[in-house]
């Protein structure tokens, strides 16, 4: 009886049946037994929390207290002209993600948009730079 029961459960489920009980409580299994580590961990947990800020007019630091544009981490490590402004290498419309994303969503828009990195703004005030 037990072994009919397995088989049929094996058949039906895309999951074993304590998998699929972790699974309707809300956890993301990939596989089996093992987590995806981009479906468990959300942004705030791995972002930098004190981003270096600037201001359309510095020629490079001090920190502004909103995020109006972003500049390329490129253009601040290897910039050409020493007397190049920031303003001349501004992302002024830069994709954005929220402290609550999980991994996998971020990954995914990182993915789409081509970028390796993006500031962490609040969710309900989008103008606030979290990381």
């Amino acid at each position: 009886m037990s072994s009919t029961a397995y088989g049929v459960s094996a058949l039906l489920l895309r999951r074993s049946v304590l998998t699929e009980k972790i699974a309707r409580r809300g956890y993301h299994l990939s596989r089996e037994y093992d987590v995806d580590p981009l479906e468990v961990l959300l942004t705030d947990e791995v972002m930098h929390p004190a981003p270096a800020v600037l201001t359309v007019t510095d020629l490079l630091p001090p920190p502004a207290p909103l995020l109006l544009a972003t500049v390329p981490r490129q253009a601040v490590l290897h910039g050409s002209d020493p007397s190049e402004s920031v303003d001349t290498v501004l992302v002024r419309d830069p994709l954005v993600v929220h402290a609550d994303d999980t991994l996998r969503t971020v990954a995914s828009r990182f993915a789409a948009d081509g970028v390796t990195a993006a500031p962490v703004v609040g969710r309900h005030h989008p103008e606030t730079l979290l990381g």
